[in-house]
């Protein structure tokens, strides 16, 4: 996860389980972090630009860039839908996507 940590969404997406077991403790934390790194992957691709490329410009994570991401990152973990579906997260996007050139 380049930006977003587990406790902010467990905090978005309401979670709150928490196991006295640590293995399942783990396996709840292992879970949302992979949904996380798929979430902030989505951004990526949806606007052409990495963490790095993203902090160059920007100076920091810009709060839609940050909504959408947590906006897909629960749409992984509800696994309803695909969240480049989701209107949300591409009105979010839409100002920092990237125009692609023709070649």
């Amino acid at each position: 996860m380049d930006f977003l940590t587990i406790d902010i969404v467990k905090q978005y997406c309401r979670i709150d389980l928490y196991s006295e077991d640590e293995k399942e403790q783990k396996r709840i934390n292992d879970t949302v972090r992979i949904c996380a790194n798929k979430g902030e992957e989505a951004v990526y691709d949806e606007i052409g630009l990495n963490y790095f490329q993203i902090i160059r410009e920007y100076g920091k994570v810009p709060s839609p860039i940050r909504h959408a991401s947590l906006i897909a990152t629960s749409e992984f973990l509800i696994g309803e839908r695909n969240p480049e579906e989701n209107y949300a997260f591409k009105l979010l996007l839409k100002p920092y996507k990237r125009k692609k050139t023709k070649q």
